[in-house]
Formats: structure tokens, C-alpha cells, sequence
């Protein structure tokens, strides 16, 4: 077929069809209405850009394994996707599951290149070609606990009774005595908490720690985070927590989103990270329908994988890579398409408050809305979004200073090329998915099994990407 004219008058001038493209969209809830929500993107995407979307939704627990065969190059694959939740940049490259941007994004996203700083945008580069394209966020993370505040009120809790993870596990101890049918960490077998201060070197939301910086990144030597005091004293911390009864039962069979837990009423609160506790705390809120204290136990920093961990991207098998860039372009310049995509439709999704800012509709809560409106992290630019109460518009301000003014890890923007290391990646992240998830929930004993799982790390290969990195981290210094 031939391609679509560069805009949509264009197209309807010259009696063209729009361009069809398909595009992926994680289900973190059920979302019932995602048929009505996309008939009305259509109406705007027709007239302003001469495309016609398709959604593909996704269950969240489903989203790998999909994502897996809709970017296998068959009928079915999709055009555009995040990689949020799924695979590292080099992984997706090396795969050959992505296309390559610069030209495209060149010739069709102005406004995505007038949103986002280049050190940013440059994050999503390997060897120098741009593979996606960043959301607009703040970039910064923090690790953080939320609990809900009823909870808190009832036992006499306050936000400034936690500042490290021992003051916390007295509060999830004192949690779990007053509320033994709820769990106090939720998780599944993918994890329950990010430690912001270990720089994974890596990109995407899935990357692994294979090969890493410790302490915020302050210093450039890649190191082995699983043979580390800070792989060692998480694991610690988990075989504590599996003994004080914290966990959710049966977390390693639980593909499910760790809050949905708490949303469904089923835990009192759960490991978090956004920019600042602030945000997450009202975040939070409008996800889940309750309201949180939380406590900061990791400040936030700034990694290539933190800019990447939600990353755009144009299929390599997408047919019509113009089309589908000027789609990206408009998820990150046209403020009545972002809004309906992350808020859904007014009256039936969200209400307007005298302030102009959205809440549920009469009759609707966070456990029965039908779209997602809390998951506006997923989407390219959030900051177009009427912001939810109690959040304001200083929420984007916000978000501006924190991706100013955050510490940055030394290696932020350098992305690890490591297809050249394809059977010792596979190997080693195998080991992983193997030893660690046990390890981390407290199942297995550290003393017997951490030694084990570290052997077979050694026969994997470890020390070979681990010197690779370093090979390519100082040449990426040095220049």
C-alpha cells in the first residue's frame, strides 16, 4: 500500500484512506472500555494526522509473553509498543524487534524533539542510533513504602516514624498484628522492591543487574551486584520480612501488578518509586481509591535506565514507519488526544471539579472505572493530562525540577551494547530468574544457596560482561 500524505487534510484532500496502525497498551485492571476510548482517538487522529489506531490490549501478566509474538514478524505484529515492563534497549535491538528513529523522528516528530532535552532522548541510543523515545517524566527515583492511611490513623502511625527499613519493618510488624488477613508486601514473580541506588547500566523497566554500579552511581566501577553487601543485605531483609509473615502468600505464582493488591483490598500498603514521595502518595491515591502516608528509604537518582524504563518504539515490522511516527508525535504535542488517552472520556471515566481538575465520576471508584486513568506513567507525555485531585498542574513543575535539579548517576545516557555477549546475557539472566526471586522472598537459605547461585553465575559468564561493560562504560567516558 502506498504510504499516507504527511498530514491528515492532506489525506483527505487527496481522497486517501487513513494510515491503520496498531498499537499495544498494558491492562494494569480490567479495562472494558478501551473499544470507546478508541473510537474516539479516531476521530481526532483522522482529521489532524491521517491515521486510524487500533488498540491491542494486554493483561499485565500477560504482557511479555505477548509482546514475545507480536514482535516475532508475523501477521499480527504490532506497529508501535512500549518496551516498559518488558525488555532491555540492547535486547530489543540485538532481537531486531525496533526500528531505527533518527531519520523518521527527523522528518516527522518536531514536537517530540522540542519536549525532550537530548541528554535525555539520548539515553535511547545504541552505538549512536536512536531506537525510542523517552516519556516525560521527572527520570529521578526513589524507593518508598506506601500505607494506607486509615491504616496509619488506626494505629497511631505518622509519615515521620520510618527512615530506614528497620523502623519500617517495626511498622509492617505492628501492620500485620492489627491486620493479619491483609499482606504488608505484595509481590509476584517478577519482584516487590527496586533498589534506586544500585545503576543496572542497562535500559528498560525489565533490565537486568548484570554488571552494575553501586552507591547512586557515584563511581565508575562496574561491579557484580549479587556478589555485593547490597545484593546480601536485600536478600537479608526478605528472609526476615518471609519469617515476620509480610509477604503475600505464594507471591512466585502472582503475575499480577504488585498495588493491585492493595487496590483490591488485599494488602495495607506496598513498595513504591516515583520522583518524590509527595507525588507518589497522591499518585497513588487516584490509582487505588485510598489514601497514604509512605516513608522514603532510598533518595532519588537519575540512571539511563530510570530516562528509559518507559521507552517508545516504532516496530521493526511496522509498515509505515512515517505514519507511526507522526502517531508518537501527537501522544506528545496534542493536549485533547493525551488527556483522553490517559483520562478517558468525561462523564464516564472522569469529572471536572470547580477547579478544573478531574475526579471520579458520581457512582464510580478506583475498583470500577472502566478505563485506566491511573496509569498515566505508561503514556509518552503525561504532562498535556488534566491532573487528578488532590495533584495540581505544580505537579509538572514539579517534575520539570526534579529532571534539573536530581542527582545523576556518572553513567547516565550510556547505554551497554551487549550482542557480542548474546549466550552469556541468556545464561546469566537465566541464573537469575533461577536463584534470585527464591532468594528475595526468603524461600531458600542464603548460606546455601547464594554460593550456589554465584557458581553458576561464574559459569554463565558474569565476569565477561561485567568487563565488557567496563570496556564500554570507559570508552563512553573517555569520549
Amino acid at each position: 500500500a502506498e504510504p499516507p500524505a504527511a498530514s491528515g487534510e492532506a489525506a483527505q484532500a487527496g481522497g486517501e484512506a487513513p494510515a491503520k496502525l496498531e498499537m499495544a497498551i498494558i491492562c494494569t485492571m480490567d479495562m472494558p472500555d478501551a473499544g470507546l476510548v478508541q473510537e474516539e482517538a479516531n476521530k481526532l487522529l483522522r482529521e489532524s494526522i491521517g491515521v486510524e489506531l487500533e488498540f491491542v490490549m494486554i493483561e499485565f501478566g500477560n504482557w511479555q509473553q505477548q509482546l514475545n509474538l507480536l514482535l516475532a514478524g508475523g501477521q499480527d505484529s504490532i506497529d508501535i509498543f512500549s518496551s516498559n515492563f518488558y525488555s532491555p534497549l540492547h535486547t530489543l535491538v540485538n532481537n531486531g524487534q525496533v526500528a531505527p528513529l533518527d531519520e523518521v523522528l527527523a522528518e516527522q516528530g518536531p514536537d517530540i524533539t522540542a519536549a525532550l532535552d537530548p541528554l535525555y532522548l539520548d539515553c535511547s541510543r545504541v552505538n549512536g542510533v536512536l531506537y525510542g523515545i523517552p516519556t516525560l517524566g521527572a527520570y529521578a527515583g526513589n524507593s518508598d513504602y506506601i500505607l494506607r492511611k486509615d491504616i496509619a490513623d488506626e494505629l497511631g502511625i505518622a509519615p515521620g516514624d520510618a527512615g530506614n527499613l528497620e523502623e519500617l519493618t517495626e511498622i509492617m510488624v505492628r501492620v500485620k498484628e492489627a491486620h493479619p488477613e491483609l499482606c504488608v508486601i505484595p509481590g509476584a514473580k517478577t519482584g516487590y522492591w527496586t533498589d534506586t541506588s544500585i545503576d543496572r547500566l542497562d535500559s528498560g523497566a525489565n533490565a537486568t543487574y548484570l554488571g552494575v554500579l553501586l552507591d547512586f552511581g557515584r563511581e565508575a566501577e562496574v561491579v557484580n551486584y549479587f556478589a555485593s553487601d547490597a545484593f546480601l543485605e536485600k536478600i537479608t531483609w526478605g528472609k526476615r520480612w518471609a519469617e515476620l509473615g509480610l509477604f503475600l502468600d505464594d507471591p512466585l505464582n502472582s503475575s499480577d501488578a504488585t498495588k493491585s493488591y492493595v487496590r483490591s483490598g488485599k494488602a495495607a500498603g506496598a513498595f513504591s518509586n516515583d520522583f518524590s514521595l509527595e507525588y507518589d502518595l497522591t499518585n497513588c491515591q487516584n490509582q487505588l481509591g485510598y489514601e497514604f502516608i509512605g516513608f522514603e528509604i532510598k533518595e532519588a537518582v537519575i540512571t539511563t535506565n530510570t530516562v528509559t524504563s518507559g521507552l517508545w518504539h516504532i516496530s521493526s515490522f511496522c509498515r509505515d514507519k512515517a505514519a507511526a511516527m507522526r502517531l508518537l508525535n501527537a501522544m506528545y504535542s496534542d493536549k485533547a488526544l493525551v488527556d483522553l488517552l490517559i483520562n478517558g472520556m468525561e462523564g464516564r471515566h472522569h469529572a471536572r471539579t470547580e477547579s478544573g481538575l478531574y475526579t471520579y465520576p458520581e457512582g464510580v471508584d478506583a475498583t470500577s472505572i472502566t478505563w485506566a486513568t491511573g496509569q498515566a506513567f505508561f503514556w509518552p507525555n503525561r504532562t498535556l493530562a488534566v491532573p487528578w485531585e488532590p495533584d495540581t498542574y505544580d505537579l509538572y513543575d514539579a517534575m520539570k525540577e526534579a529532571r534539573e535539579t536530581s542527582r545523576r548517576s556518572i553513567a547516565l545516557g550510556f547505554t551497554f551494547d551487549g550482542g557480542e555477549l548474546a549466550n552469556e546475557l541468556t545464561a546469566c539472566t537465566n541464573a537469575v530468574t533461577q536463584y534470585v526471586p527464591a532468594l528475595e522472598y526468603g524461600i531458600t537459605d542464603i548460606d546455601e544457596t547464594l554460593p550456589v547461585f554465584l557458581d553458576a553465575l561464574e559459569d554463565a559468564g558474569i565476569e565477561k560482561i561485567i568487563a565488557e561493560k567496563q570496556r564500554q562504560l570507559d570508552a563512553w567516558l573517555a569520549a
